[in-house]
């Protein structure tokens, strides 16, 4: 449910979206292109045809012709122009596929972040889950302290009242009571915390109550650690995002060198225009552009070595990030091994205590010990409980740990 909800993880699908769209524009840029550009212009004066007068001679009994200066005015005032061209580029099309290829590792990149978020949102939400029940199971522990504390206190109670014992005897059994009180009302303020926090992983807004069901879980075989580390490096997506970083450093290399190739495109254009009398109004004409920095100071040379450095800066960062991974499979199956050790201690403490507690309910029982030791037991077993209960989810989250790592 929280990788469905979680704000974080919409967030990462929306910039996986965003980086899809930008490798289908650059990949737009190899298509042929087909543009229009229209004008319309208004002229205050017209081109015209001056013809002097006898231009044409002099003819008897008519005189010169023209008798007088003519002008003949040409076209229209109000001149349009239309060119309709379609161009495909050639020589271009390397650098353009090197850079597709380039917004194609920065969809890969956003995949494996998206992975990597959705890993530390799946270890934090098991964190809150754990951390939560944990306190139920303390609160309970808590609550039956703070009965053996009143136990207590009642038992000193009644020794001053019959003069068994002193005041002071009173006086620390009601400060015991009350540090039990208030240790059990920190431990449900901190799982009200812990709940909101769960319940905010999951996508849910505030306010809302959750109730939570304890799920049957079991440590799975670790295998050999070789195996695991393999797989890490096959999996985690830290690593698989840097791979895709040194692929788009060397995309981004092979772009840079083809900088240098001129610029060559075809290209076919259609012209349409009114208001020239002496062009036609409709002509076609086919062609090749070609465009090509002779000189530029050296910035080309100066990109592409920026590009390289960029290569050796990303692969660096790859091996770094591969012992990164390494390091941090062997700390977790440490981890584990730890837990599964201290988990079978806290199973031992468990028994003993249960044992405790049978023997102070028999002399409870049998008149032996007082009533308080019987509420003290039933603390302590459930401390132990609750105690190993924690191991238990030590373990679980170690395990995450562990899974996170390998790249879930």
């Amino acid at each position: 449910m929280a990788k469905r909800q979680n704000s974080i993880l919409k967030i990462q699908r929306l910039r996986i979206r965003e980086s899809e769209k930008r490798r289908d524009a650059a990949r737009a840029n190899a298509l042929p292109r087909l543009s229009n550009e229209s004008s319309l212009l208004y002229n205050s004066q017209l081109q015209n045809v001056a013809i002097h007068r006898a231009f044409l001679g002099v003819l008897p009994q008519l005189g010169p012709v023209p008798s007088q200066d003519l002008r003949l005015l040409q076209g229209a005032n109000t001149f349009g122009l239309s060119m309709t061209t379609l161009a495909q580029p050639l020589t271009p099309l390397s650098r353009i596929h090197a850079g597709t290829r380039a917004a194609e590792q920065d969809v890969r990149m956003a995949e494996e972040e998206s992975r990597r978020a959705a890993n530390e949102i799946t270890l934090k939400v098991q964190e809150a889950f754990l951390g939560a029940l944990l306190l139920e199971r303390r609160i309970a522990a808590a609550r039956l302290k703070a009965a053996a504390a009143e136990a207590v206190r009642a038992d000193a109670a009644h020794a001053v009242e019959s003069g068994a014992a002193l005041d002071v005897r009173l006086m620390e059994a009601d400060a015991r009571l009350l540090e039990a009180k208030n240790a059990l009302l920190q431990l449900e303020i901190k799982r009200a915390d812990l709940v909101a926090e769960l319940a905010d992983l999951i996508g849910f807004g505030p306010g809302v109550q959750l109730e939570l069901v304890p799920s049957p879980w079991s440590p799975p075989d670790p295998g050999p650690l070789d195996a695991q580390v393999q797989r890490a490096l096959e999996r985690n997506p830290e690593v698989k995002a840097a791979e895709a970083a040194v692929e788009k450093a060397r995309r981004a290399v092979r772009a840079a060198q083809a900088e240098f190739i001129p610029d060559i495109a075809l290209f076919a254009t259609h012209a349409q225009q009114r208001g020239v009398p002496f062009l036609p109004s409709s002509n076609a004409a086919i062609g090749a552009r070609m465009s090509w920095d002779v000189f530029d100071g050296g910035r080309k040379r100066a990109q592409a070595g920026e590009r390289r450095a960029q290569l050796e800066q990303a692969e660096e960062n790859l091996r770094r990030v591969r012992r990164r991974v390494q390091i941090e499979v062997e700390k977790a199956r440490r981890k584990v091994e730890r837990f599964e050790d201290l988990t079978r201690v806290a199973e031992r403490v468990l028994q003993a205590r249960r044992e405790a507690l049978r023997i102070a309910a028999d002399a409870v029982e049998t008149g032996v010990a007082p009533p308080s030791k019987l509420a003290e037991a039933r603390a302590s077993a459930a401390e132990a409980e609750a105690m190993a209960e924690e191991a238990r989810a030590g373990l679980r989250l170690a395990w995450a740990e562990l899974e996170r790592a390998l790249g879930g």
